[in-house]
């Protein structure tokens, strides 16, 4: 139950973050350490038509009509950790994969678009700049 009231509290506070504005940066989840390791430039998608989806993309990740919402995005290292520790928990993303937080090269605002309550998307595709956090 403790869980269940910090994500709610979490995701509050990311929603108001992003409204209010304070997002001076933009981080995502992701599991690219063998594409950093290999020098290779590494983007995070965009919103993708349902007609364009690639087959390499999980159902699991596609909204109702079939279409991809873009990449998930946060304003905050703290705020992607939580959405990691979520999607982890519900299954959603392999716990066998090494999932890390990566800066992007986005702008709030500009290149992110709320696609329903407290969730966050890429409008199109970003250069993931650095891995910022290993562990959460």
């Amino acid at each position: 139950m403790k869980f269940f009231l910090f994500q709610i509290v979490t995701m509050g506070l990311m929603s108001f973050n992003a409204w209010a504005g304070d997002c001076s940066q933009v981080y995502t989840i992701g599991a690219y350490d063998e594409a950093f390791e290999n020098h290779a430039v590494v983007s995070k998608l965009g919103a993708i038509p349902a007609s364009e989806v690639p087959p390499a993309i999980p159902p699991s990740f596609l909204e109702n009509d079939g279409s991809y919402g873009g990449g998930e995005v946060t304003c905050s290292i703290a705020e992607a950790c939580q959405l990691l520790k979520t999607q982890l928990a519900s299954g959603l993303l392999d716990s066998k994969e090494n999932w890390h937080i990566y800066l992007l090269e986005a702008v709030w605002g500009k290149d992110t678009y709320l696609l329903h309550p407290n969730d966050y998307r890429l409008k199109h595709p970003v250069k993931v700049v650095a891995l910022v956090k290993n562990d959460c």
